[in-house]
């Protein structure tokens, strides 16, 4: 799993590079992230947990009121399996790319939509029975979503934004990810 994170991590930062000189604003961005997943084991509960995350976003303007929205962001996923007195959590460590189209009601409210890419860098298991943590949850390398949002700016310089996904991918064996909500702060540079 590491040569091929390394090797897609690899690939992202030699695309993004030169694209990262056209976009007209970047902004830091931190924010939280759920992750509803649903398990097609019998018997086995999933909750969801909050994570946190920190990247960049570019937004390039491609007619009008119309920008692409595209960026990356590293942050951890937190997903926790109930099975009889067993509750095993996990944390994935990702990195996850949103490229998605935006359209800008206005200066300061617009709304986006498209794709989520996300990638699985590594895994940290918890758990109330120790053996629970040995078994491999077989965790996918790469995993993707719908995402629809809406992006509100309080100056021209800061704002905040609001999505949901909607999972379009398995994040591990038998369970799918059917999806979250993504609160972030944004600053422009």
């Amino acid at each position: 799993m590491k040569n091929s994170t390394l090797t897609l991590m690899a690939l992202l930062i030699t695309l993004i590079s030169p694209t990262t000189w056209a976009f007209s604003d970047i902004a830091i961005t931190a924010g939280a992230f759920t992750t509803e997943v649903s398990s097609d084991n019998n018997g086995t509960e999933v909750d969801s947990g909050t994570g946190f995350f920190a990247g960049i976003l570019g937004f390039m303007e491609m007619q009008d009121q119309l920008y692409m929205r595209a960026g990356a962001v590293a942050g951890r996923r937190i997903v926790e399996f109930k099975s009889g007195a067993t509750n095993t959590e996990y944390k994935l460590t990702t990195i996850e790319a949103p490229i998605t189209g935006m359209y800008m009601v206005n200066d300061m409210v617009g709304f986006f939509g498209g794709l989520r890419v996300g990638l699985n860098a590594g895994d940290d298991c918890s758990s109330n029975v120790a053996i629970a943590c040995n078994t491999d949850a077989e965790f996918e390398t790469l995993f993707y979503a719908a995402e629809l949002g809406a992006h509100f700016r309080f100056t021209p310089n800061f704002g905040a934004e609001v999505a949901y996904n909607i999972g379009l991918s398995d994040i591990a064996k038998n369970s799918s990810w059917d999806g979250g909500l993504i609160i972030n702060g944004f600053m422009i540079f």
